[in-house]
């Protein structure tokens, strides 16, 4: 499955550059020009980096720093789950 890169910036030129230099990487994009339009991205799909522009404001930088932590803990907890149902004897013994 391939790396998906969320890049969240209030400014087209910037987002569209960032976007354009990892095009050829192999990393699947996804662009927000917006906090909320980033929350909703999200929401909607895995997302394995988070490229944000530090100038946005404060508020929003920490609402999304929060969503972001959210979703990296969820995602581990759902590995783990997972790793436990396909191997019960493996995850008995870790406990």
């Amino acid at each position: 499955m391939p790396v998906t890169l969320l890049i969240v910036d209030d400014e087209d030129a910037t987002r569209n550059l960032c976007r354009d230099v990892v095009a050829d990487s192999g990393l699947r994009t996804r662009t927000a020009a917006t906090t909320e339009q980033a929350l909703e991205i999200l929401e909607q799909y895995p997302i394995d980096i988070v490229l944000t522009d530090l100038r946005l404001s404060a508020v929003d930088t920490q609402r999304l720093q929060t969503v972001v932590d959210l979703a990296v803990r969820l995602r581990e907890t759902i590995r783990r789950l997972s790793n436990a149902w396909e191997n019960p004897s493996s995850s008995a013994e870790s406990a």
